[in-house]
């Protein structure tokens, strides 16, 4: 600015030249030639210094040539905006803005798809992208399978989910029916070598597996069978809101399948061996003891005795529902044992439920229809039976001798006894298990289960140990009636004879007793 002043002074012509106008209206005519020359002259130097400053303002207000000052300063903007838009999805989109406002189009969608990289909902981003995509991406790829794949994997870096979505089902039907990321993206499963929807993968599957299924089910023999359907039928029948079981087969050694809930606090597996030692323990005992009354091999060869371990006392008692008191306990409606983990007297309760369940299969799981299977037994051939298989000891080599005094129920049916408080034969081969059980249910009965146990308990031991033995085999005999036929009064009285006799012999065996 201060370079300009000079050049309007020269153009002039003469001192004084800027204030010419009125000095021109009060001059004398003599002088007009004067004033012409002098007119002409000044408007010539003024056009020519205008000229000088629309070339000044062209190549810089320098007039130096430079830049123009607007333009190196949107240039400085622009680059500050490169070098910051990494930083945000909003300056990643304003760079975009920028870069398309300069015709590069390949930039700017650069970083629109950076914008969205960095916030994938940046939804102004998305916009701009989805216009490239309907106008741009789409002529480009035309119908050539490879290039809609790659469009495919443009869609997803753009974040357009369902114009993916929309181009990928396009593609299934008409453009890339081969494009496995097209099937993939539009849920399609490959089975065999071909592609499904996936109502259509799970039924192509389904009708496999059950092929197969069907095959390996009919080459099982009848336990496997079995087995295979109370695994199956359990899912639904007998979950108990676990969240995975371990399963554990005996045999040959024993016709039980154990089940047990898994944990992270112990190995389900190592347990369960455990629980197999026992029940082996106890089938042996009893094939060794019967075997001689009915097909005890054949039996343990077709049969299945179910066990089921719970986790905790705590899962057994809220899920079973069983009596307060139990450690165990067997279903005769489902011919199954439930048992928790840490039960006190693994063996005892194991061996008196486990008969339970032996002698009910023996007898009960043959037929077929749970509605005609027996539910009832004489109460004290059951217990006194079960109980009878809880009082053993160890030899030295670690065997169970059975048909020990119980040093639980002795002193206690010594006192009933000697108190009167026990009920006579007669009457206590009158009632049936389901009689005893509704009693039991009550927990004020706590005394009447204790008593009912410990006396069923004293008339097996007496019948098998009296005089050496001298009721074991009339014992025996009863018990083929109660698998073959079912217990009763009568068949009690048909092997026993005169029951009143036999009471007196109870009760003396007792009383002598030391």
């Amino acid at each position: 600015m201060q370079q300009s002043a000079p050049g309007r002074s020269r153009a002039g012509g003469a001192p004084g030249g800027g204030r010419s106008g009125s000095a021109f209206a009060t001059a004398p005519k003599k002088n007009n030639t004067m004033l012409f020359a002098a007119i002409g002259g000044g408007a010539l130097v003024l056009i020519i210094a205008v000229a000088g400053f629309v070339m000044a303002g062209k190549n810089g207000k320098d007039g130096t040539g430079g830049k123009d000052a607007e333009t190196a300063k949107k240039d400085d903007a622009f680059e500050k905006m490169r070098k910051y838009a990494d930083d945000s999805p909003s300056a990643a989109f304003e760079f975009a803005e920028a870069c398309e406002k300069k015709n590069d189009r390949e930039t700017a969608v650069q970083y629109y798809l950076r914008a969205v990289k960095l916030d994938p909902k940046y939804s102004k981003a998305q916009d701009k992208l989805r216009w490239v995509y309907t106008n741009v991406k789409k002529q480009e790829a035309g119908s050539d399978p490879a290039k809609l794949d790659a469009l495919l994997d443009w869609l997803k870096k753009a974040t357009l989910e369902d114009e993916a979505l929309v181009l990928a089902e396009a593609m299934v039907k008409t453009y890339a029916p081969n494009s496995e990321k097209a099937h993939m993206l539009v849920g399609d499963v490959k089975v065999d070598g071909k592609w499904w929807t996936k109502g259509e993968a799970e039924l192509a599957q389904l009708t496999s597996s059950k092929k197969v299924e069907n095959a390996e089910y009919d080459r099982l023999s009848p336990r496997e069978k079995k087995v295979y359907s109370l695994k199956t039928d359990y899912k639904t029948y007998g979950n108990k809101g676990e969240e995975d079981r371990e399963y554990l087969d005996c045999a040959p050694d024993s016709p039980h399948v154990l089940c047990m809930e898994k944990s992270t606090s112990y190995n389900a597996k190592l347990m369960l061996e455990a629980f197999k030692e026992c029940v082996v323990t106890l089938y042996k005992l009893f094939f060794d003891k019967y075997s001689a009354l009915f097909d005890v091999k054949s039996f343990g060869t077709n049969e299945v005795c179910f066990i089921y371990v719970f986790e905790s006392s705590a899962r057994y008692h809220e899920i079973s529902n069983p009596t307060p008191w139990a450690g165990g306990h067997f279903e005769p409606g489902t011919g199954r044992i439930y048992i928790y983990k840490d039960t006190s007297q693994l063996y005892e309760t194991l061996f008196h439920e486990g008969i339970h369940q032996l002698v009910h299969t023996v007898s009960q799981m043959k037929v077929e229809k749970v509605s005609e299977r027996r539910s009832v037994n004489m109460f004290w051939f059951t217990e006194g039976i079960a109980t009878f298989f809880e009082s053993f000891k160890r030899d030295d080599k670690g065997g169970f001798i059975l048909g020990e005094v119980s040093s639980n129920y002795k002193p206690y049916m010594k006192k009933m006894i000697a108190d009167g408080k026990h009920k006579k034969l007669k009457d206590l081969f009158n009632i049936n298990y389901m009689q005893f059980a509704m009693e039991s249910r009550n927990p004020s009965k706590r005394s009447y289960v204790n008593d009912m146990y410990a006396q069923s308990w004293s008339v097996v031991y007496f019948l098998y140990t009296h005089e050496n033995g001298k009721y074991k085999d009339a014992f025996n005999k009863y018990f083929k009636i109660e698998v073959d036929k079912g217990g009763s009064f009568d068949g009690a009285k048909e092997i026993f004879g005169d029951l009143d006799k036999l009471n007196t012999e109870y009760e003396n065996f007792y009383k002598a007793m030391k």
